[in-house]
């Protein structure tokens, strides 16, 4: 998928009309923009950064990363951290890592692998890398957060 058909389908999620009216540019204008059989008009940096933040996305910068070999990770909100929040995150890394496992498998039955196959492979795999990078972000600032209450309880006595 290239960048233009990306953003083309973020506006038509958020609604062409919506969004355009949101950025301030006069709707037919920003349906040429967007639409990526038009060659004559083209979005600019400053309006995809505003696209990306107004329809509340992170598609632009999972492209941008997938096209570099990069991936996204979201940085977890460091605020107000639980046991429990970390055993939910534990439990979606094995989810994940479920589901790479059976798409590994579904994809071996037939005795090869295609390239959709390794495409949903691929998909799985770094979905599974993301959860368990966060969750050793988020044990990170556990981490942090005991050593600071620590430090506060012994400045207290």
């Amino acid at each position: 998928m290239s960048i233009n058909n990306l953003i083309f389908r973020i506006a038509k999620k958020y609604g062409i009309t919506a969004l355009s009216e949101d950025l301030g540019i006069n709707t037919n204008t920003f349906k040429n923009k967007v639409n990526p059989n038009i060659d004559t008009h083209h979005v600019y940096a400053h309006e995809l950064d505003l696209i990306a933040t107004i329809a509340d996305t992170d598609e632009i910068a999972q492209y941008f990363a997938e096209e570099r070999g990069l991936m996204c990770i979201k940085k977890p909100n460091y605020e107000g951290l639980s046991d429990k929040e970390i055993l939910d995150l534990f439990l979606d890394v094995q989810a994940k890592q479920g589901d790479w496992a059976r798409s590994v498998s579904k994809a071996l039955e037939h005795g090869s692998i295609n390239w959709d196959e390794l495409r949903s492979i691929k998909s799985d795999y770094t979905k599974f890398v993301v959860a368990a990078a966060e969750a050793m972000s988020r044990l990170e600032c556990y981490m942090a957060v005991t050593e600071e209450r620590k430090t506060l309880r012994s400045i207290r006595k």
